[in-house]
């Protein structure tokens, strides 16, 4: 492991403890301030309740992911039997257990890996992705997915994503409450506070993610051989194909896929493209779940010939 790998490990660690730490801290001050003693018990029935839902959520959610978009789980016979193969030799490479392989039949092209106690690991493929990527490219993709599995990302998300959702409902419980030291407008002004605070670390939490998906950008070309420049035409390849043109507007996409998209102004051209990433200034979105392709395009550079 480089250096710069061990900082995005540490920084991704560090920025979890940190927001979990500090949200803490806050929600702490407040329930005690307004509710005394008493309102750590409520903190504790949030964190609870809110807990319960979201490995509910974690543990059907595969099943959802499935029904959304129509996933259909490989066998080696069929026609994309040889995706097994890719993940299988992906996985030997990262020392994991290989996971399932599924196709997305619906969708832009893209992947990502998911995982439950009762699914087990998973790893799909729009089947819009397997027109445009060669079996090199689909390998250094499948990488990338692999780190997100290695590196418990899922899981992390599920901890730290917990916190919007309590400090909303801690905002939603003291205007609703009939019981505090203060009068109803403080606790009114209060709410509104946390309202916005839930907002705020939503965008912490966009953050980590940016820095989990550089961490399995990484991984891939550290493991897989030429998967640096294999990522990067992978990439460029995924933008522009899901962007033909600048007449198709943005879209939100989950924080598990492998891309996202951008407005594209070189139509196909994939190989153009890589390098105008390479020598552009990657602009700085802290709404973005995922880092420009500029960033990634770049930190991936650093990674050529180190396999």
């Amino acid at each position: 492991m480089d250096l710069y790998s061990i900082k995005l490990k540490v920084i991704t660690i560090l920025a979890g403890i940190g927001i979990a730490l500090l949200f803490s801290l806050i929600a702490y001050g407040l329930l005690y301030y307004f509710y005394g003693l008493s309102g750590i018990s409520i903190i504790y029935f949030l964190l609870i309740f809110v807990l319960f839902i979201d490995i509910i959520q974690w543990l059907v959610s595969p099943y959802i992911i499935g029904m959304t978009y129509r996933l259909q789980k490989v066998s080696p016979m069929s026609q994309y039997g040889y995706l097994i193969d890719i993940v299988h030799d992906a996985a030997e490479k990262n020392n994991i257990k290989e996971p399932e392989v599924y196709i997305a039949m619906r969708g832009s092209p893209n992947a990502f890996a998911y995982s439950s106690p009762l699914a087990g690991k998973r790893i799909a493929f729009t089947k819009s992705i397997l027109d445009i990527l060669n079996r090199d490219e689909l390998e250094a993709v499948a990488g990338h997915e692999l780190g997100h599995l290695k590196h418990h990302d899922v899981e992390l998300l599920l901890a730290i994503g917990l916190i919007p959702t309590l400090i909303f409902y801690l905002g939603y419980s003291m205007i609703f409450s009939g019981f505090g030291r203060r009068n109803g407008g403080s606790f009114f002004l209060v709410a509104i506070l946390l309202f916005i605070l839930s907002s705020v670390f939503n965008i912490m939490i966009l953050g980590v993610n940016r820095i989990r998906e550089s961490y399995a950008d990484v991984n891939s070309a550290m493991t897989i051989p030429n998967g640096a420049e294999n990522l990067q035409n992978a990439l460029a390849k995924i933008y522009s194909y899901s962007m033909p043109s600048k007449q198709t507007s943005n879209s939100t996409v989950n924080m598990l896929m492998f891309s996202d998209h951008i407005e594209n102004d070189l139509g196909r051209d994939y190989r153009k493209l890589v390098e105008k990433w390479k020598n552009m200034k990657p602009p700085v979105s802290i709404f973005s779940d995922h880092p420009h392709p500029a960033k990634r395009i770049q930190i991936l550079e650093r990674y050529k010939n180190s396999f």
